[in-house]
């Protein structure tokens, strides 16, 4: 009868663990940590969310240029993402959800909300143009909108009650703008908040005893403006204008302290982006998921392509 040789259940062992470092070798040079699998940032103006064309509830990136040509669509691998967990020593990302697209004023960044902590909260990252990404465990989760302002510098809204400047690459917040528990008693939070070229606050407050948003405008030298019906703004590259939504959808540009307010369209959803001349606003409908474009002097409207939340990027590097 022969006997097997008793080094024979360590060979094995060995070369089992021999194996299994060889995958995660070739799998580490083959996809270099913090980097989207076969993915960099087109050099397009728009990005936008898409409707689901997989039908496994995955939610996809398009690019597109403001004509509506030249359409791009990732479709992220799950596989491929690092998603965060509460537990920093075993954060990763999963970036193919989250509704957010907000591109750096800069155009080096584009910012993402990861939608992966109890349904819509997540935790904003920004990709950069080669696809890497810029996080932070330690970041405050969101679930608002969040902007990405210059560098690795984001503009977000912290528990519903302030408004922060906060440097992921460095994990560190360098500034509160505002809080809004210090400047009143009663229930309300902020929504969301955008910040202009001049140093314009604008911040979208939801009233709780009221159901109803309104835009509080805080300028440099510390004067507030008010707009009693308002929600989803977005300054204009040259901080002069200020695109909001009212309860009733009804998308208005007006000046930087609220004055002359002009009706453009109804119908809008509370998404809405300029181009970096001035000369149009990219939004969604919120009826049909389509994606517009619309002169700011003529009115006239372009559909662009279908989707939700579009961001025009200002600059796209070269």
């Amino acid at each position: 009868m022969n006997r097997i040789p008793k080094f024979w259940p360590l060979l094995l062992f060995l070369l089992i663990v021999g194996f299994g470092l060889l995958g995660l070798f070739l799998q580490s040079i083959s996809r270099p940590e913090n980097t989207l699998p076969k993915f960099e940032l087109p050099k397009y103006e728009i990005v936008f969310t898409t409707t689901d064309t997989t039908g496994k509830g995955i939610i996809s990136k398009g690019f597109i240029h403001p004509d509506g040509s030249g359409l791009i669509v990732h479709i992220p691998e799950r596989a491929g993402g690092f998603m965060f967990s509460q537990d920093p020593s075993k954060a990763h990302l999963d970036y193919d959800n989250g509704y957010i697209n907000s591109w750096s004023v800069d155009g080096k960044y584009l910012g993402v909300i990861t939608n992966v902590y109890h349904g819509d909260y997540g935790y904003p990252i920004l990709i950069s143009q080669n696809g890497s990404i810029i996080s932070c465990p330690n970041a405050p989760i969101t679930a608002s909108k969040f902007r990405a302002i210059h560098d690795e510098t984001i503009l977000e809204v912290k528990e519903y009650s302030e408004v922060i400047l906060y440097d992921l690459a460095r994990c560190q917040q360098l500034q509160t703008l505002l809080d809004i528990s210090k400047e009143t008693t009663d229930d309300t939070t902020i929504d969301d908040a955008d910040l202009s070229s001049q140093g314009w606050l604008a911040v979208d407050l939801w009233g709780q005893s009221e159901k109803k948003d309104r835009i509080q405008i805080y300028s440099p030298d510390h004067k507030e403006y008010n707009i009693n019906d308002g929600n989803g703004i977005a300054w204009s590259k040259d901080g002069e204008w200020l695109a909001y939504v009212d309860s009733k959808m009804v998308l208005y540009i007006a000046q930087k302290d609220g004055s002359n307010p002009q009706k453009l369209d109804t119908g809008v959803a509370p998404t809405l982006s300029w181009s970096p001349d001035g000369k149009w606003i990219v939004y969604a409908y919120r009826y049909n998921d389509n994606i517009y474009k619309i002169n700011v002097a003529t009115k006239e409207t372009y559909k662009i392509a279908e989707g939700t939340d579009p961001d025009w990027r200002w600059n796209i590097p070269q």
